[in-house]
């Protein structure tokens, strides 16, 4: 009885051996929710699992060549390159050495799923019990949940935080896109942007260059567009624009097509929360200008504003009009009209005098333009009235000349 008991545990050991077997190799990997076929049984190891990584590699659209002397591998995608070299614990992007935490590759072309994933951003899932590994590209945000832009909601936006990445580091660090391209450079405090940093934008433009706080540009900085030009040099504040500095936007001339920008504007003065506000100068692409006080992004109490032509006013604001009393005068300096203005309009009371300074009329003025006939106190009839066509002519012009001051 013994000896058959024996033999049927000896038959069924047997049995049952090709199929733990069978199961051991048959561990499946999938990357995003595709069979990747390997030519080796992948090596599970805890949380990580080392699989062959050119066919991993390949299927996620990377170049993948080995080096001259096989010691390691390059790997390269949209411009970005990652080299990998055989027990090391670093990753080589872009010629910048990131820690793994863990070797790299083993076995000469054995991946660790766990830190690609990491450097990556990708999302690494392994089942030893269901024989299944899974990485996929939905990208996980690292601690750093909220910039100065905003919140980062889009897998473009959400880099993964490497090396000390974990909650409560303080000290340099480098983060990336998973691209490969560097999202962050510079110093936390208690994993949020705190001390010197520069921020980039997913192609590699350096963005923003400065002080940060509390995960928000805070201090002095600089902000670049996309195309690479200076947009800020000065104060920030929380994330705004605040106290003295320099801005720069796109000039559009009117009839060109959208986007046609032929030149930057400029702002130097005072900034609050983002707006204008205090004593500043505009300086327009086409060579009009402005200097005077500004409130909410808006011209206020006084300035003085300069035309192409090298007429000026002088006077009052309002609401980023002429309003109040104030002074046109023409390319030589000679006062064409005084007085006061609504809307950007002559309006109440003052004096429209020629171009070499003779007074043509004092008086009222409605909606710019003279409420009565021409007062000839230095001339008379004929040439008296020209002169004054001529005056209302040039104040219209320029009256509808007139920039917006308004913060763009």
């Amino acid at each position: 009885m013994k000896k058959l008991v024996y033999g049927l545990t000896m038959m069924l050991a047997l049995f049952l051996l090709p199929l733990a077997a069978s199961a051991a190799s048959g561990t499946q990997l999938q990357v995003n929710d595709k069979a990747i076929g390997l030519s080796a049984e992948p090596q599970i190891s805890g949380d990580t699992a080392y699989v062959d990584l050119a066919p991993v590699l390949g299927s996620l659209g990377y170049t993948v060549q080995q080096s001259v002397y096989g010691t390691g591998w390059t790997v390269s995608k949209d411009g970005s390159k990652i080299e990998l070299v055989s027990g090391s614990s670093s990753f080589v992007v872009n010629g910048e050495s990131v820690k793994a935490g863990a070797t790299v590759i083993q076995g000469g072309n054995k991946l660790n799923l766990q830190a690609f994933a990491d450097l990556t951003g990708r999302k690494l899932k392994v089942d030893g019990e269901k024989g299944l590994i899974s990485l996929n590209d939905t990208l996980q945000t690292s601690v750093l949940e909220t910039l100065y832009t905003g919140t980062l909601t889009s897998s473009a936006q959400a880099p993964k935080a490497l090396a000390q990445g974990n909650q409560g580091y303080t000290g340099y660090i480098k983060i990336f896109y998973p691209n490969g391209k560097v999202f962050y450079d510079g110093y936390m405090v208690n994993s949020k942007f705190e001390g010197k940093g520069k921020y980039y934008d997913s192609n590699g433009v350096l963005r923003y260059d400065g002080n940060w706080k509390d995960n928000k540009f805070h201090g002095q900085g600089k902000s670049y567009y996309a195309d690479k030009h200076l947009e800020y040099d000065g104060m920030w504040k929380a994330g705004l624009k605040q106290g003295y500095g320099t801005y720069y936007w796109a000039w559009e001339p009117c009839g060109e097509p959208p986007g046609s920008i032929t030149g930057y504007n400029k702002y130097v003065g005072f900034f609050d929360k983002d707006e204008f506000d205090g004593v500043g100068k505009i300086d327009w692409a086409d060579g009009s200008k402005f200097e005077g006080f500004f409130s909410k992004g808006q011209i206020k109490c006084a300035g003085v504003f300069y035309w192409t032509d090298g007429w000026k006013y002088v006077g009052m604001y309002k609401d980023g009009k002429r309003d109040g009393f104030g002074t046109e005068y023409n390319e030589k300096g000679t006062v064409i009209y005084e007085g006061g203005f609504r809307q950007n309009l002559a309006e109440g009371y003052g004096r429209l005098y020629d171009a070499k300074g003779n007074l043509l009329y004092e008086g009222e003025f409605v909606n710019g333009h003279p409420k009565g006939e021409a007062t000839a106190r230095t001339l008379t009839g004929f040439q008296a009235q020209s002169n004054q066509k001529s005056s209302e002519a040039q104040l219209q012009m320029h009256t509808q000349n007139q920039m917006e001051v308004t913060f763009q």
